[in-house]
């Protein structure tokens, strides 16, 4: 996971690369809970999120780079420290975060 932030931390969010490296961040926050169920769930989500990312353009926002690179290092912290509550608490901030940041851009495309 850290070799993904490094590789996010160098590129532009309006890149491929950034986006395939936040997908494999995601996927293996998955994987590393061990739980087949959400691993599942990341893998269907994958579509959702491609589509998103051309359609909206959120990855393309350059000041949201910073603030979802310290949600991503928060979470891995949280990991590495094998704090279930924190990490939980982490992912929640990030999802809550992304989830304002989608409907802004929803509201702001009518």
């Amino acid at each position: 996971m850290q070799g993904v932030l490094k590789k996010m931390e160098k590129v532009n969010p309006a890149e491929s690369v950034w986006e395939k490296a936040d997908l494999d961040f995601h996927s293996f926050i998955a994987a590393a809970t061990h739980n087949v169920l959400a691993m599942h769930v990341m893998e269907g989500l994958k579509d959702s999120f491609h589509t998103y990312f051309r359609v909206k353009k959120y990855s393309t926002k350059p000041e949201r780079k910073d603030v979802l690179l310290g949600q991503h290092r928060r979470i891995l912290e949280a990991i590495r420290q094998k704090d279930p509550k924190k990490a939980r608490e982490r992912i929640m901030e990030h999802l809550d975060y992304v989830e304002k940041m989608i409907t802004e851009d929803i509201i702001r495309k009518r």
